[in-house]
């Protein structure tokens, strides 16, 4: 049921105030007095009445003074004014439609009239303001960014805005109003039990997921909230829903990149772990090349040393990956890492994929990191590889070019000079425009669920920035694909990797503690070392690498400790070591890129990177005991 309307009485007439009081109080309106206009202004802030009768003549504040005080209030000037007037003249009228009046009442007023002008006016006020409150209504219903559903008692939908047929995939010629909600949207069974519920007055708002049927076939998952819709006799609800398609991604990518980031903590312990396996392998092969320089076992020992040192270079790439890092650049050739890639993807590839080497032979060396550039290639051949299931043409080329400054303005991220081009084709299905433009971006991937983590073209991506590149893609549905990857010659930036020693400097007998909980890395060391004129004590814990220098401090010329190791770990053994004599000298090892120091800097600590070769070991005792 509607209140009353509110009728504000302005006279400064006792007499006048308490007649239109009687005359109205009975037709179920409340009424409100003024005596005076600034009175009256108060009590129409204060109230809001939904009609003034003002009287015109009043000491001080005339009525046309008080209506132009009213228009000019934004709160008050939609609110009908009937002026009281004794005035009867045509220039009295006029002033008061200039200061806003909306009607005139001649006194003294007859009742019936009275009473019916002003019922007439706070019915036509209603119907004014309850306009307005639909065409608000009307405004955010349809403006509004989420899907909004208005459903009776049986579940039909009777009200739909455009953001609704917009979730359902409708078109404005096939309204959603009329449907059963539930061919449109499924929920479960405790979901429907609530929103039953809910209409006959139980407790809201009722918040649910739930997935909507779009027409064309596929699915959206939904947010969603129902309430009780205020409008009308008939229990109805009002549900609010939101496609959280997008949110379902970011959810899922999140949920990857904490793996990622799981295995990235857990990667320096891995590379640790599997440099302290490849360490006495790469030592090892070195010290049979040696002993086989003429022996026919000398290709398989070669053979054996080439996979121990493609090992740690993965290991290098984990680390580089977790960290977001490069490794070490240096000048690469790029037919022989293409002719490897090749050996490799002849055994791993299908029979009815073809593999093409072109190589310019003016082509020079990159600046890069091989084992990222051997990674970049490889994610390449085997995206081609998928993109040609029933087999095709994998080209791998190479050549040298130098771009104006016209050609470089065309290729996004590319700048004008020499590059060395490195392209990957495939004669495979190709890539729509859509797809072509999300290259590079992480977890985007058109493979199934399973099949494609989405990260191989990002971390190409990556490692061609990282590399100072940029590439170029040409590609259409059924055309194939051509990836072209310029990255800069070494020739303009470094020279080439200096070659390690064609012979390893010898000892003088000096005895070199070893320290680490490796019993095979001790073994290959000891062995390595005395193949070179040093002799060896071997620790295999910190406690025990004290113990022993303890006993034979004047005895040891140097010390190689591990960083981890049981009880007493390498920065804490060093700072032992110092205590029993401060100029000892000594070297950490570490299985990943950096060992932990002690706090103090002086003296500085060399340090080997996990697995290293016998001429980088060699060398260092060289240097540190004969300088």
């Amino acid at each position: 049921m509607n209140p009353p309307s509110k009728i504000l009485v302005v006279d400064d007439e006792p007499r006048g105030r308490e007649l239109l009081q009687d005359l109205l109080t009975p037709q179920g309106y409340h009424i409100i007095l003024a005596a005076d206009g600034p009175a009256a202004l108060a009590a129409a802030a204060e109230h809001n009445p939904d009609l003034i009768l003002l009287d015109v003549m009043m000491p001080n504040m005339d009525g046309f003074e008080v209506c132009r005080h009213l228009r000019a209030d934004p709160k008050l000037r939609e609110v009908p004014v009937v002026m009281l007037t004794a005035l009867d003249d045509r220039e009295s009228r006029l002033q008061g439609l200039a200061a806003g009046a909306d009607s005139f009442l001649t006194k003294p007023c007859d009742s019936a009239e009275l009473r019916t002008r002003v019922t007439t006016i706070t019915q036509l006020n209603r119907y004014r303001l309850l306009s307005a409150e639909r065409e608000r209504f009307a405004q955010l219903f349809t403006g509004a960014p989420d899907a909004i559903l208005v459903v009776d008692a049986l579940f039909t939908i009777r009200l739909a805005n455009p953001a609704a047929c917009a979730l359902f995939g409708e078109s404005a010629g096939q309204p959603l109003q009329g449907d059963l909600l539930f061919l449109r949207l499924y929920c479960d069974e405790s979901t429907l039990t609530r929103l039953k519920s809910l209409l006959n007055g139980g407790p809201g708002p009722v918040q649910f997921t739930a997935e909507a049927f779009r027409t064309d076939g596929t699915r959206a998952p939904i947010q969603a909230a129902a309430s009780r819709f205020p409008g009308g006799s008939d229990p109805a609800l009002q549900l609010h829903l939101r496609d959280v398609t997008e949110l379902k991604n970011l959810e899922a990518q999140f949920l990857r990149v904490q793996r990622l980031q799981g295995l990235g903590s857990l990667a320096g312990g891995v590379a640790h772990d599997l440099n302290n396996l490849l360490t006495p392998l790469v030592m090892t092969s070195d010290l049979l090349q040696d002993t086989l320089a003429d022996k026919p076992e000398l290709r398989l020992v070669q053979t054996m040393s080439a996979v121990a040192r493609r090992g740690v270079g993965l290991v290098r790439q984990i680390l580089a990956f977790a960290r977001g890092t490069i490794g070490e650049k240096q000048s690469v050739p790029l037919r022989y890492l293409l002719n490897e890639v090749r050996s490799i993807l002849s055994q791993a590839l299908p029979p009815n994929i073809n593999i093409r080497t072109e190589i310019s032979p003016d082509t020079p060396p990159v600046h890069g990191d091989p084992t990222h550039l051997h990674q970049l290639l490889m994610n390449l051949c085997v995206n081609a590889r998928d993109a040609m299931p029933s087999g095709g043409t994998l080209r791998l080329a190479t050549t040298p070019l130098t771009l104006d400054a016209a050609t470089a303005a065309t290729i996004p991220g590319a700048s004008p000079g020499p590059w060395v081009r490195l392209t990957v084709s495939d004669t495979g299905t190709g890539m729509t425009p859509e797809v072509r433009n999300r290259l590079g971006e992480a977890f985007f991937t058109t493979k199934p669920i399973g099949q494609g983590t989405g990260l191989g073209l990002a971390t190409v991506a990556m490692i061609l920035k990282n590399h100072g590149g940029f590439w170029h893609i040409e590609t259409a549905p059924g055309a194939g694909t051509k990836f072209h990857l310029h990255l800069p010659p070494a020739s303009e930036i470094t020279g080439a990797a200096a070659p390690e020693p064609e012979s390893c400097p010898l000892g003088r007998g000096e005895l070199i503690l070893v320290a680490d909980d490796e019993t095979a890395l001790l073994e290959i060391m000891r062995a390595t070392l005395a193949c070179h004129g040093y002799r060896t004590v071997c620790a295999r814990d910190g406690a025990e690498a004290v113990a022993i220098y303890a006993r034979q401090t004047s005895d040891i010329a140097f010390v190689i400790a591990d960083c981890r190791m049981p009880f007493l770990e390498g920065a804490g053994l060093l700072r032992a070591l110092r205590k029993i004599n401060p100029a000892v000298r000594c070297a950490l090892m570490s299985g990943t890129d950096t060992p932990p120091l002690p706090d103090t800097a002086e003296p500085a600590v060399p340090w080997l990177t996990k697995p290293f070769t016998n001429a980088q070991l060699l060398t260092l005792l060289h240097q540190q005991l004969h300088p």
